[in-house]
């Protein structure tokens, strides 16, 4: 697993002159990306079947597969990785034909450094765009959903662009967020959205585990291992062979395990208790905490190298405060889940719901939209089926403040526009869908002074 701390970029440099191949390594490190390199074609196929990459830069002429052919393939077969190709001026044509083939640029040698620099730069970033496209096509597509997660605001699209990115990766991911936020989807999404998503995903709650026990569960049991322990079984480790590992809650983990778990890390082998060797395991870590692990670092109770090695790939889960305008869609989506569909939340509900800080999360979210469908067999509920310290924490309490009436009334316009923006202006199916009458759906679009021909 790699030794890399922060995410960076990595390039497939393919040349069969060594001299071009460090030329380009040098000047492209100074990029601050992750270099590696083939000797010729064949060598690059192998590399691009094993591990993914930002970008390829290859030669045109080489022994074996030229630069042309493994074009060809990397097209067929990982259509989304962009490819620069380097010629001799005399070979122009081929230039064009590669480019004409897929690839993103060319350069012809001898070039110079800021020219190299240039067509790496352009070709990254056109990546880097596709990428955030084909997640926000994504989205817009699954109706604000992103795999099992909901939400479309601004920090939650920057978190499906920093899954998007780390999906396809090998290094460990630690996933940070305040208990509730949501940190196993986002586990989740990681491994559905990458390379081993056929294989298991296993997940494992340290917090849950009595401190004496996590390592057989971790690692298993060697038959006769301890008194008691039978047949033996699999560890968590063994059961997610050529998956993925989701240690949630890792800052509870005993520091006695800590190093049996840097050993998984670094060299992919586990030892069951009572066995005399150790075995290879393959399998990716994604972990999670609400911990901050730097400060059990600093007080002796985390091993620092084991949370560098965890800590390749940071993802930080935002807490609910943070993206309030999620707030309907979840309240909508929990409303669903609990089949009661046909159920509505208010107006006046919604924008209290928005109004409060929710300390757990989307979590303790769910449980209000719960603990209201409990109360009432109403259609329409109301906020005074809301807990009392919810509705009075959501009340404007500096003059800073708009009038819960006055925010009402611009939620209540933002909502017309928005469904009226769904329905692509259609009066009816905006009325069917807020659960109004077509005149009173009327009334409160003349009230508003809404253009329904400006959503046509």
């Amino acid at each position: 697993m790699s030794k890399t701390l922060v995410e960076r970029e990595r390039v497939l440099v393919v040349d069969d002159e060594e001299a071009m191949r460090t030329f380009l390594v040098r000047t492209l490190r100074k990029r601050g990306l992750e270099l590696v390199e083939a000797a010729d074609g064949a060598a690059a196929r192998r590399l691009l079947e094993d591990r993914s990459f930002d970008l390829v830069l290859t030669d045109l002429r080489m022994p074996e597969l030229d630069g042309i052919e493994l074009l060809h393939w990397i097209k067929r077969t990982k259509p989304k990785t962009p490819v620069i190709v380097m010629t001799g001026f005399g070979s122009i044509p081929s230039a064009i034909e590669a480019l004409k083939a897929g690839a993103e640029d060319y350069v012809t040698k001898p070039f110079d450094r800021d020219e190299i620099m240039r067509s790496v730069d352009a070709a990254l970033e056109a990546g880097r765009l596709a990428a955030e496209n084909r997640m926000l096509r994504g989205l817009l597509a699954e109706g604000r959903r992103y795999g099992t997660m909901i939400g479309s605001s601004p920090v939650m699209r920057d978190l499906y662009t920093r899954i998007e990115a780390v999906a396809d990766r090998e290094g460990a991911v630690l996933v940070q967020g305040e208990s509730g936020t949501g940190k196993e989807l986002v586990a989740r999404a990681i491994h559905q959205r990458g390379s081993r998503r056929s294989r298991p995903f296993v997940a494992i709650q340290l917090g849950a585990i009595p401190p004496n026990l996590v390592a057989a569960e971790l690692f298993g049991v060697e038959q006769g291992g301890f008194t008691g322990a039978g047949a033996g079984r699999k560890g968590a480790a063994r059961r997610a062979e050529g998956g993925t590992l989701f240690l949630d809650e890792i800052g509870d983990v005993p520091l006695e395990v800590q190093s049996s778990l840097l050993r998984l890390l670094e060299q992919g082998e586990v030892a069951p208790i009572g066995a005399a060797t150790t075995s290879s395991v393959d399998l990716r870590i994604i972990a999670a905490t609400h911990r901050n692990l730097q400060a059990l670092v600093e007080s002796g109770a985390f091993r620092r190298d084991l949370y560098y090695r965890l800590n390749v790939f940071p993802i930080e889960v935002p807490p609910l405060r943070r993206r309030r305008e999620d707030i309907p869609d979840l309240a909508r989506h929990f409303l669903a889940r609990l089949g009661a569909d046909d159920r509505e939340l208010a107006l006046e509900t919604l924008a209290i719901l928005e109004g409060h800080d929710w300390p757990g999360n989307v979590r303790e979210l769910e449980n209000a939209v719960a603990r209201m469908l409990a109360l009432s067999d109403d259609r329409l509920l109301g906020p005074e089926l809301l807990p009392e310290f919810v509705r009075s924490s959501a009340r404007p309490r500096t003059e800073g403040f708009q009038a819960l009436k006055e925010a009402l009334a611009d939620f209540e316009q933002a909502y017309l526009e928005q469904l009226l923006a769904e329905v692509k202006g259609n009066i009816s199916e905006a009325a069917r869908r807020a659960g109004v009458s077509r005149p009173t759906l009327h009334a409160k679009i003349q009230h508003h002074r809404i253009d329904p021909d400006r959503f046509r």
